[in-house]
Parts: C-alpha cells; sequence; structure tokens
C-alpha cells in the first residue's frame, strides 16, 4: 500500500510500473531498469529516484524483507518486519540513528526513507498508518461491492477476501476472485500478489476470534 503513495507522489505511470514487475529476478531488473528508468525520467516532468523504482521492484516481487533478512541474519523474518514496522513505518521515533534497522533502510532506499517521514509523517507518526488504513479500506470496499454485485457471498477478514461455502458460490472460481481483486488494485495502481488458502468452519471461526483479541 506504501507503494501506492510513493506511486502517486512521483506521479509514475501505471504502465512503467508494470514493466518494471515484467522482470523476473532482481539481476534482470538490475541489467535493465536503470537505462529504462533515466529514459522515462527524461520525458517526464517528475524524475523518479533509483532507489524508489528499486523499492517498488522488491515489494511487489516478495523480496522486501528477504532482503533486510539477509542483512540481519540473527533476526528471523517475522522479527525483523516487526522491527522495520516498529522503526520505519509506524514508529513514534523520528530519525535513524538510533535504529540500526532504520539506518539501514535509509542507506538502502533514501527517498522513501524521506517521504515516510517528511511527507507522510511529517505531523504524526500514527499519519502513516492511517493513510495506508483508509487506501486498503477504500480497496476492499470496492473489492466487496464488485463481488456483491456479481452475486458471489464474500466477507473480508484482515487483508483478505473469504468467499462463503454457500450455494450462490457453487460455481465461483479463484479466477474470479483474483480477476476482481487485481482490477480493484490496478485501478489503484498497485501489482499485488495474492495466495490462496482453504479453512474449515471451525478454523474461519479461529480466524475472527484472533481478530476480535
Amino acid at each position: 500500500l506504501l507503494n501506492n503513495q510513493l506511486i502517486n507522489y512521483y506521479d509514475i505511470n501505471f504502465d512503467f510500473i508494470k514493466i518494471i514487475n515484467s522482470y523476473s529476478s532482481l539481476n534482470s531488473y538490475i541489467y535493465y531498469v536503470p537505462q529504462l528508468l533515466d529514459n522515462y525520467n527524461k520525458i517526464n516532468k517528475k524524475s523518479v529516484p533509483d532507489d524508489v523504482a528499486l523499492y517498488l521492484y522488491v515489494t511487489m516481487k516478495g523480496l522486501f524483507w528477504d532482503e533486510f533478512t539477509d542483512t540481519f541474519p540473527k533476526y528471523t523474518r517475522t522479527d525483523v518486519k516487526i522491527e522495520m514496522f516498529k522503526d520505519i513505518f509506524f514508529g513514534k521515533r523520528h530519525g535513524h540513528k538510533w535504529s540500526e534497522f532504520a539506518e539501514s533502510f535509509m542507506d538502502k532506499y533514501p527517498n522513501v526513507y524521506s517521504i515516510i517521514n517528511n511527507k507522510l509523517k511529517k505531523e504524526s507518526y500514527k499519519d502513516l498508518s492511517a493513510i495506508l488504513t483508509q487506501t486498503e479500506s477504500k480497496i476492499f470496499h470496492s473489492i466487496l461491492t464488485n463481488l456483491f454485485e456479481m452475486g458471489i457471498e464474500t466477507v473480508n477478514l484482515h487483508d483478505s477476501i473469504v468467499v462463503l461455502d454457500t450455494p450462490k458460490n457453487e460455481n465461483v472460481t479463484e479466477e474470479m476472485i483474483i480477476g476482481v481483486m487485481e482490477k480493484v488494485y490496478y485501478e489503484h495502481s498497485i501489482i499485488p500478489s495474492f495466495s490462496t488458502d482453504y479453512f474449515s468452519v471451525t478454523q474461519f471461526e479461529e480466524e475472527v476470534k484472533k481478530t476480535i483479541q
């Protein structure tokens, strides 16, 4: 969801985002994209910094957390996520000198770090969380509305769409749901990745209880 804010801030053409995302490996990105980005910046009013384009790529490809897990091998992937959410994205403190995670992030993605702290968290550390929550709410409201209009019975749980086991959904396919979700995310200039899980009624009830707690 932060990608949406970066894309809007730099007014990046979504077709260019799709070109970036088309490279299947980081090596191919490193080889081809710098020249493409240079050409793109020559014809656009607002230049996109190298680190911003790289951040968009690694997050779209699901490489971001692995990158910092490699940087901090004494931490698990889950620990890295917790520390970085706390120190960079949603924490109270401003600055990087007090946190090895924030310092590493700033070194790798200086312009992203600057936008987070000087634009998105300018008034309060809570601002970024509120912005991302609002964006997510709009996205899921639109997804659920589209599915409802198709006659598909669904609810959302966290950042997931739950397709209910009802007679109306008997002919609903995974491709149908993903198609609607992709369409809505694309409207927000976000290229998402999806995974599918199957839950029994008991498992679903347990997940709901976790949300309420």
